[in-house]
C-alpha cells in the first residue's frame, strides 16, 4: 500500500523519514521528489493496515519545522511508468 507524502522540506532526507515510517511497519520502498517549492514522495508499506495507522498518526507530523502531508496515493500503489504521475496515475 503506498502512500503520498507531501511538503517535504529541501533539508529533509530519505533517513528521516524511514525512522519516522518505519515504527508502523515494513516500508518496502520510499522515494523523495524535490520540486521548486517543496518536496514530496512516497512510501510503500508491505501490510495496508500498517499504512492506514501510518496515515492516521502521521499526517500533519512536524518534520524538519514543517508539517508534513500524509495520504493514500491516489494510483492504489501501482507504480507508475517514466512519463506518468506516481499520485494521479495520469501523464
Amino acid at each position: 500500500m503506498a502512500l503520498f507524502l507531501g511538503r517535504l522540506t529541501a533539508d529533509t532526507r530519505s533517513r528521516d523519514l524511514e525512522d519516522l515510517f518505519a515504527k508502523y511497519g515494513r516500508v518496502t520502498r520510499l522515494d523523495i521528489k524535490r520540486g521548486t517549492n517543496s518536496g514530496y514522495g512516497f512510501v510503500e508499506y508491505e501490510d495496508p493496515r500498517d499504512a492506514d495507522e501510518a496515515v492516521h498518526k502521521l499526517n500533519g507530523t512536524v518534520v524538519n519545522g514543517n508539517p508534513i502531508v500524509v495520504e493514500f496515493a491516489k494510483n492504489n500503489g501501482r507504480r507508475a511508468g517514466d512519463n506518468e504521475c506516481f499520485k494521479c496515475g495520469k501523464e
